[in-house]
């Protein structure tokens, strides 16, 4: 008997993403065709100036920043107005407003 990995190709799970909690983190499997599911979506990724982050892509449909670092991982931030997309691009620091204004008001999952 082998076993299967939930998020397989032929599951209705995809991947689970982890959100901060005034109690800790939750982690919560991701599910095919949800609010979450960013598996068939297309960004278009721009470069930014910045020591840490490489691109940046935001889809105003469901208001998901992709964000890729540097060092190779890429984020997607969920719900994130398109003024604070706006404000983020237009940032003297780019890492900075991140970890200020993004990372702890929005729920995230790695890419």
């Amino acid at each position: 008997m082998t076993n299967k990995s939930p998020y397989s190709k032929d599951s209705k799970l995809i991947k689970s993403r982890s959100e901060k909690t005034k109690y800790g983190r939750k982690i919560t499997d991701v599910k095919k065709d949800s609010e979450y599911d960013q598996s068939e979506k297309r960004f278009t990724m721009r470069p930014v100036n910045s020591s840490n982050i490489d691109a940046v892509g935001y889809k105003r449909d469901d208001n998901t920043l992709r964000v890729e670092f540097k060092g190779g991982s890429t984020y997607d931030y969920f719900k994130v107005p398109e003024d604070v997309h706006r404000q983020f691009i237009n940032s003297a620091s780019k890492g900075q407003f991140l970890h200020q204004n993004i990372k702890k008001r929005f729920s995230y999952s790695k890419v």
